[in-house]
């Protein structure tokens, strides 16, 4: 049965988030999901030392549901949920969602799907190299 461990970030949107209409741009939001995956991934290995293992993370699925809209520079929460499959399937599943700290209300869903594949080829790994899922073991 997969593991599920949860981490939390804030963000603050920056002026150069917010597109003319007075809103945050979309492609916004998917650099604030990758901050989220990195936090999960830096615990576990940072990406330089994946490499000289022979590993690296690609995105292979982003899918996003914008709900409403982000209008003001408020401290929001992002909470990201990974989903651990030990021994490693094939696939690195991730969670985002975007959330008014205040009102509570929410602003984004996102469900994404990462590979380990190996970094001068691009082909996908069908096994975790063994210090990393030692690694993976060790989180909670």
């Amino acid at each position: 049965m997969p593991r599920r461990i949860t981490r939390k970030i804030e963000i603050v949107p920056d002026f150069r988030d917010f597109d003319p209409m007075g809103v945050v741009n979309n492609c916004a939001y998917f650099e604030w999901f990758e901050r989220g995956r990195i936090k999960i991934m830096d615990e576990i290995m940072p990406f330089e030392q994946m490499a000289q293992l022979g590993a690296a993370v690609a995105v292979r699925e982003n899918r996003c549901v914008y709900e409403n809209p982000v209008r003001k520079r408020s401290p929001l929460a992002l909470i990201t949920r990974h989903k651990i499959a030990e021994p490693y399937c094939g696939k690195l599943e991730f969670t985002h969602e975007l959330i008014d700290e205040k009102t509570k209300t929410s602003h984004a869903f996102c469900e994404c799907v990462c590979v380990l594949v190996d970094p001068k080829t691009l082909a996908p790994l069908r096994e975790a190299p063994a210090e990393i899922a030692e690694r993976y073991a060790l989180l909670k």
